[in-house]
């Protein structure tokens, strides 16, 4: 979309995420659309067909492929509203993708590209590029990846390892004082995670 979103449009997508188990919803949005000449009106219906698809593969995987196409070609912005993009760093656990919920069941905000998870309660920032979702996976916030970026350039997670340390030697009078009931050593305070990067202005959505 080339054109900044109309009241009708953010009725129309306002109803969506309110209630987006209700297709007719994405499919009269669609009509409006097609009247318009706009090309989202195509990726709402194939949208609307990959969820009535659910027992043919073949069928959902043709489907899958078109809407990638448009995903390539669409107004990021506009997209971002109905991606299915995958969650990372989860509770600070890095690129593992595993968290089950996908941006689309988030529960929206205010804020376009800010969604809230309903099982820990977190926001979960949508990033449009791997850099931008290293910023803020480095700040130890919960991303979703857009479905734009090919998952062969996503980064890659390193198998988890067991370190085996060596024992180094301990003071015995160190027990002893504690078996006295004395306290254990004072120990440096955990720094505080670095705050999130301050988004780029993205377009007014309501």
């Amino acid at each position: 979309m080339a054109e900044p979103l109309t009241q009708d449009d953010r009725g129309f997508i306002r109803a969506i995420l309110d209630n987006p188990d209700e297709l007719t919803t994405w499919l009269i949005y669609a009509d409006w659309l097609d009247e318009r000449g706009d090309p989202c009106a195509e990726f709402l219906r194939l949208s609307v067909a990959l969820n009535q698809q659910s027992g043919n593969q073949r069928s959902r995987r043709l489907i899958k492929r078109r809407l990638n196409k448009l995903r390539a070609t669409l107004d990021p912005n506009w997209i971002l509203v109905f991606d299915t993009a995958r969650l990372a760093n989860c509770r600070g656990r890095g690129w593992r993708f595993n968290c089950p919920l996908s941006w689309d069941q988030l529960s929206p905000t205010d804020e376009p590209d800010i969604r809230i998870c309903h099982t820990c309660k977190s926001p979960v920032f949508f990033c449009h590029s791997l850099e931008e979702a290293n910023q803020f996976a480095s700040s130890g916030q919960c991303v979703a990846i857009s479905s734009r970026i090919p998952l062969e350039m996503l980064p890659r997670e390193e198998p988890e390892t067991v370190t085996v340390g060596v024992m180094a030697p301990v003071d015995e009078d160190f027990f002893y004082e504690l078996e006295d009931g004395a306290d254990l050593p004072p120990q440096p305070p955990t720094p505080a995670p670095a705050p999130p990067p301050r988004r780029r202005p993205w377009w007014k959505f309501w």
